[in-house]
């Protein structure tokens, strides 16, 4: 990392820690005949920087880096019409691990939703997004056989998704992802939730009843064992993608 790069994460970090909130926008605007002025926002609000012009050029050098992950693309309704490109990034945090064969720095870098029953607040899915050549969340206490694991069945040059919901779940390694499916993920967890967005990324809609809007767990999709439930409102659904189409 260059002296430059090496300035603008160490404020970015500073002034994020500041504001306690570790998630950043940035987008520029069009003011006139050559002066398109940028502005990185921490909690809406536009912060300073001592260098005079960071580009995305800087923040994708980033996220090269690993220090901060791209979370959100902008569509252009859910942004002001004189926003351009806008786009929201995560900091990334780096955890040493002590393991028996000495000490290995495991970057933990990963994007995780847990929804909760609306019912027992307990757990209905977990998704959650791990970028390349890092680690899920909890891999600090994994054994040194599951780590070995890990690495052998791994693709450390892909994102990979963890998945596990009252369909089922795909396994302690996961599966490999493009850009595309995880910013659709990533949307389709950020509320407000939207139904049909869910359902195209997950058959059981990690426990959603989109006629009540609400997450449930398996408990109270009362799920048989043949994996179609119906959620505390009499709402019909089949979990697993192997058993049947959805009865309504």
């Amino acid at each position: 990392m260059n002296e430059r790069l090496h300035v603008l994460i160490s404020e970015i970090r500073e002034k994020c820690e500041k504001a306690n909130c570790f998630e950043f926008e940035y987008h520029w605007e069009f003011w006139g005949v050559m002066w398109y002025p940028w502005f990185l926002e921490i909690n809406g609000k536009p912060e300073s920087f001592s260098l005079n012009d960071i580009s995305y050029d800087d923040l994708e050098k980033l996220c090269e880096e690993g220090v901060i992950e791209l979370v959100k693309e902008y569509s252009d309704d859910e942004k002001h019409k004189e926003e351009f490109d806008k786009k929201k990034y995560r900091l990334v945090k780096k955890i040493d691990v002590s393991l028996s064969q000495g000490i290995e720095e495991l970057n933990i870098k990963s994007i995780c939703f847990e929804p909760m029953c609306s019912e027992c607040n307990n757990s209905v899915a977990k998704i959650e997004i791990v970028e390349p050549n890092l680690y899920p969340k909890g891999a600090n206490e994994w054994s040194n056989e599951k780590l070995n694991q890990y690495k052998k069945f791994r693709n450390f040059d892909a994102t990979y998704l963890l998945y596990s919901g009252p369909g089922g779940n795909n396994g302690e390694i996961g599966d490999a992802i493009n850009l595309k499916r995880k910013l659709r993920i990533i949307d389709a967890f950020t509320k407000p939730y939207i139904a049909s967005k869910i359902r195209d990324q997950f058959y059981d809609m990690a426990g959603y009843c989109d006629s009540c809007c609400e997450f449930y767990c398996s408990k109270h999709w009362s799920s048989s064992s043949f994996g179609y439930g119906k959620c505390p409102k009499g709402h019909g659904k089949s979990l697993d993608p192997h058993w049947s189409p959805d009865i309504e």
